[in-house]
């Protein structure tokens, strides 16, 4: 009788009611997310919209204008960094090249 009591018994899953999806809200962590994260998600994101349930297609809906901006953003920034540092360059580069600018004559 001890064996009987030791083995696992087998669970009835005609009762249990069918589980229902649980969506995470990853909307929060988007500005975290590195770029190659973002490229995957947006990629995957763009995927579910094409071919995915309901939910999926409810979800990637929300989340895919709040990936764009965020990758728009990105790039604006970076650009906007790389044109700075362009002009600092130059303006470097002018000065060391012009002797006769005053800014840098001391006095």
């Amino acid at each position: 009788m001890r064996k009987d009591r030791d083995k696992p018994k087998e669970k009835d899953h005609s009762a249990e009611p069918p589980k229902i999806p649980v969506v995470h809200d990853i909307s929060g962590r988007i500005p975290a997310m590195a770029d190659a994260e973002l490229n995957s998600l947006l990629a995957n994101a763009r995927r579910l919209l094409a071919s995915g349930t309901a939910i999926q297609k409810k979800t990637a809906e929300l989340l895919v204008p709040l990936i764009e901006t965020e990758v728009a953003s990105r790039q604006a920034a970076k650009e906007e960094a790389r044109k700075a540092r362009t002009s600092s360059k130059r303006k470097k580069d002018a000065a060391k090249s012009d002797p006769t600018d005053s800014s840098s004559a001391s006095s």
